[in-house]
């Protein structure tokens, strides 16, 4: 004889880890973040990363304006890996499970500062500047 689950519906089961901390909120958090969101900033990041090399002649303003939706794309990508590891109710197998993810917050703070001023990280920091003066 098999066990009818209450009001007809599957249980929910999550997981706990020792710290108390379950699945559940993580779950919510990539639903409401994951597919819609993620997805167009994803498509709008690769753009943002090529526009200047497919667009060479593009103005000083254009540039700033492209470098400042990078950060903003890139800062908005730093806060949904955090949220997620803050989520996780085993943080060192997220980690190890979303190495891509963590290599595209990491990888612009392991770029070396250059002071051309046609280099990717000036521009960058020009753009911060151009923000922070608004």
């Amino acid at each position: 004889m098999s066990e009818e689950p209450i009001g007809g519906q599957e249980p929910t089961v999550s997981f706990v880890n020792p710290d108390g901390r379950t699945t559940e909120a993580y779950d919510a958090w990539v639903k409401a973040t994951d597919w819609l969101l993620m997805m167009m900033l994803s498509l709008v990041f690769v753009f943002v990363l090529v526009a200047p090399l497919a667009f060479p002649h593009l103005t000083p303003d254009q540039l700033d304006a492209i470098n400042a939706a990078n950060i903003a794309i890139w800062l908005v990508f730093l806060v949904d890996y955090l949220v997620r590891l803050y989520l996780s109710p085993e943080r060192w197998r997220f980690v190890r499970t979303h190495v891509v993810d963590l290599l595209v917050v990491a990888v612009p703070f392991l770029r070396p500062p250059c002071s051309d001023s046609g280099s990717p990280s000036t521009e960058s920091g020009r753009a911060v500047a151009v923000i922070v003066r608004r």
